[in-house]
């Protein structure tokens, strides 16, 4: 497991490959980008924030080619030798059986996925709240259980001067282990390996994924 422990830009840029981030944050100032885009459109009440933070954040990072996509309908012509999910994007997906569907499809032979879930464990127990600061203000984030196999988050949006410029209501799924597991190898990974909680290895609330092609 201590080969992902520090998954960073840095060392992925020493790996000569084809590399696809589904969201996550692999990058942190990529991810900060699109935060700091998030308060900017959504003070200007952009009718389609999707597209002007991509644009934001592809702005500040040339380097990276940004997409908004359905990773549900996805059809790409490029293969890919890895390509990762992180922050748990994936509980956010709405059918994770297509999903990883088309992920497989995207990677080439051999290929490999990484991503990480937030557990039954986490969800079935989410009643805590955080603060996440950016440049230009700050996102109060606050999770409530729905049931054993989701969970509500509320986003409060405030601008730097402390006043509420959006309230949004995101929701969480996941799935006992050994589900995720038959869906990644029905979806045609053949290998798949849950290394568990890389970040706080004590902690059963999240858990890694690596599957192979």
């Amino acid at each position: 497991m201590s080969e992902y422990n520090n998954l960073n830009e840095t060392q992925l840029k020493l790996i000569d490959q084809n590399i696809l981030d589904v969201w996550g944050q692999i990058d942190m100032p990529i991810f900060r980008y699109v935060r700091e885009a998030i308060m900017k459109f959504r003070a200007k009440g952009s009718p389609d924030i999707s597209r002007d933070f991509i644009t934001y954040a592809q702005k500040k990072n040339p380097k990276v080619n940004f997409r908004a996509l359905n990773v549900e309908k996805w059809n790409d012509k490029n293969k890919y030798d890895l390509i990762v999910c992180f922050y748990d994007s994936v509980n956010h997906f709405d059918n994770w059986a297509k999903a990883f569907k088309r992920i497989h499809n995207a990677l080439k032979e051999n290929g490999k996925f990484i991503f990480d879930i937030n557990t039954v464990e986490r969800v079935s127990k989410w009643d805590d709240a955080f603060l996440d600061k950016v440049a230009n203000g700050h996102i109060y984030i606050q999770g409530k259980t729905l049931s054993k196999y989701s969970a509500k988050i509320n986003l409060k949006i405030f601008d730097r001067k402390g006043c509420l410029i959006d309230n949004v209501n995101v929701f969480e799924k996941t799935y006992p282990i050994k589900k995720v597991i038959t869906m990644l190898k029905s979806a045609g990974f053949r290998e798949v390996r849950d290394i568990g909680n890389v970040i706080k290895p004590n902690s059963k609330g999240r858990t890694f994924f690596e599957c192979v092609k």
